[in-house]
């Protein structure tokens, strides 16, 4: 558990200067930007921050105790800082501390809910429109059959129609679902781009991203960025789907038109699928955009790319990580020295450097009755409180030794 503490933090801090920057990216630049490397973007955004902590670069952060690992096990030695020549010594995995395992396990907890939560709501959806009739013929099917011909999309959409549906959706497995009533009252060429869209999200996989995007915004509940980067990638599937439909029929001002049936239709919250009318300004921008439309990116396309996948290594590289385990310890800087003491089982280590002396026992700070600090001399005790060592520090150095067991009578 401490291990999976400790790549989510490593994961909470890599997330937030990589989300982030693409979440910055897409707000500052994205109106300039084609949308298919908006798109791009904000997809990688899914999985970029999975990838960088687990890269065995950059510097390690090593929460152990009440500083930095000193546990060295083997015979009694002195290393010392500053080019002395010495070895470096061989130190076991230091024990992390408890806090580290908790939130392990409270990600781990946080995680399973949040994604049983998200597998709850679309088996509701599913259920919801368990009532769903399918559409096996009429100006519908002919129209969806039509598009999937002249498009080259996989054959094998399904076209259904649900009562109590406010807005088209599709639901994964290549189905499209419409509201019934709008199949009576829309007019043909608003049918033709109505369905078109839809057809558009089946063709991409829109579906499949978004709840990827779900679930890794439930998997990871401690990193908001993922929600703003999930709602970016939403709205650039339904403008991408946009322009699909206009391709496909040639008609984008029944397109505006057929979102503008939509407005009152808005579904408030989070779409767990695609939905055309999900955000009433959303809708409303996408008729502006379809009605006036605006060719005016500069922006080449690899721009944005190119400065993520240079940020991406720059994290990779230089970005801190979290380790439940220090392996060896930090070298030693110039006029330092670590002194080590076995006995019995019991291993203590002593970090100086001038001015301060800091002791550890087993991995752990030491416990006062175990190392007995009076003045420059510290009395290292056994178990039963019996003095077996003791260090004398000075203005240069320190030194550490046995103390010869007491003489019987």
């Amino acid at each position: 558990m401490t291990a999976l503490g400790a790549w989510a933090i490593t994961y909470a801090m890599h997330s937030t200067l990589l989300v982030g920057a693409i979440v910055v990216l897409d707000r500052a630049f994205g109106a300039r930007l084609a949308l298919d490397a908006r798109e791009r973007l904000l997809r990688a955004s899914l999985v970029v921050a999975l990838i960088t902590p687990c890269v065995p670069c950059g510097s390690a952060w090593v929460p152990v105790g009440d500083g930095a690992a000193l546990a060295m096990h083997g015979p009694s030695r002195v290393e010392a800082g500053g080019g002395s020549g010495a070895a470096p010594a061989v130190a076991p995995a230091d024990p992390a501390p408890a806090w580290l395992a908790g939130i392990g396990i409270a990600w781990l907890v946080g995680a399973a809910f949040g994604v049983g939560r998200l597998a709850w709501r679309l088996r509701a959806l599913r259920v919801r429109l368990g009532s769903r009739a399918l559409v096996a013929g009429g100006r519908a099917h002919d129209a969806l059959a039509r598009l999937s011909a002249d498009t080259g999309t996989a054959r094998g959409v399904r076209l259904t129609t649900a009562v109590d549906l406010a807005s088209p959706i599709v639901l994964r497995g290549g189905e499209i679902c419409v509201p019934r009533d709008l199949l009576d009252v829309l007019p043909a060429p608003e049918l033709e781009a109505m369905l078109a869209h839809e057809l558009a999200h089946v063709a991409r996989r829109d579906a499949w991203w978004l709840v990827a995007a779900h679930a890794v915004e439930a998997a990871f509940f401690f990193q908001p960025l993922h929600r703003a980067a999930r709602r970016a990638l939403y709205s650039v599937q339904e403008l991408r789907a946009d322009d699909w439909a206009v391709r496909a029929t040639g008609e984008r001002l029944a397109l505006a038109r057929c979102l503008g049936r939509l407005v009152d239709r808005v579904v408030p919250g989070a779409a767990l699928v695609p939905a055309m009318a999900i955000a009433r300004g959303g809708v409303l921008a996408r008729v502006t955009r379809l009605v006036r439309p605006d060719d005016g990116r500069a922006l080449p396309r690899g721009w944005a790319p190119s400065v993520v996948a240079g940020i991406a290594i720059a994290v990779a590289l230089l970005a801190p990580r979290v380790s439940a385990s220090a392996g060896a310890p930090a070298p030693l800087r110039p006029g330092e020295a670590r002194l080590t003491f076995e006995h019995d089982g019991d291993v203590f280590a002593v970090h100086w450097r001038p001015g301060r002396l800091r002791y550890t026992l087993n991995g752990a700070a030491a416990p006062p009755d175990r190392v007995v600090v009076d003045g420059d001399t510290a009395w290292l005790r056994d178990r039963d409180g019996v003095d077996v060592g003791v260090v004398r520090a000075g203005a240069h150095g320190a030194s550490v030794s046995s103390v010869p067991p007491p003489r019987r009578e």
